[in-house]
């Protein structure tokens, strides 16, 4: 039943399936819940990585399965984003950005990563320069794109040294990732047996 609805169109499908593969976080737990019914592992796995890239959707639907780690559970329900962003507010942040505001960068990033109405170059331009500029969870996400080569090539020890560095300033994301690596870091593989 899961396949006549969601393979229905096979050029929607491929289009989803490039942004499961570039690591595009709202299409990572878009294709997750999707996926969810016929594989729940492979789904949670791939809601797992777009909840590390702070996508509240994906946090959302982990907190309330049971059979997730109390820990985790914990560290997804610490740190939600509140998303009641208007068009007004963007061109502030925006301003902002432009003005060398580290904050305002990546809250621009966080509103690509949960779907909203940033394009994913310029978020990822706020990204860089609110990581540049020691903003600790910038340098989180920025790590994570590095752990798992999303948007750019897989580069462990950049990640690595990414996220030490915002641990360093004080990121308690960067801290759970780092102390519970094991769990995290075949999450990818998912990926690699849905989209090859």
């Amino acid at each position: 039943m899961l396949d006549s609805i969601f393979f229905k169109h096979a050029v929607a499908n491929e289009g989803i399936l490039k942004q499961v593969k570039d690591g595009e976080a709202y299409s990572l737990y878009e294709y997750g819940q999707k996926l969810y019914f016929k594989d729940p592992s492979k789904a949670m796995d791939l809601m797992m990585l777009s909840a590390l890239q702070n996508n509240v959707q994906a946090r959302n639907f982990l907190i309330s399965l049971d059979g997730i780690d109390n820990d985790l559970k914990i560290f997804l329900k610490d740190r939600i984003v509140d998303l009641s962003i208007y068009q007004s507010i963007i061109d502030n942040l925006n301003k902002l950005g432009s003005e060398d505001d580290s904050l305002a960068q990546y809250q621009l990033w966080l509103l690509y990563i949960n779907g909203e109405f940033i394009p994913k170059p310029k978020a990822y331009v706020w990204l860089k320069k609110a990581a540049g500029n020691k903003y600790p969870d910038a340098m989180y996400s920025l790590g994570i794109l590095y752990y798992y080569g999303f948007i750019v090539p897989e580069q462990d020890s950049k990640a690595l040294s990414l996220l030490e560095k915002s641990t360093e300033l004080g990121s308690l994301n960067a801290q759970f990732f780092l102390d519970n690596l094991d769990k995290f870091k075949n999450l990818n593989k998912s990926l690699i047996d849905i989209i090859g």
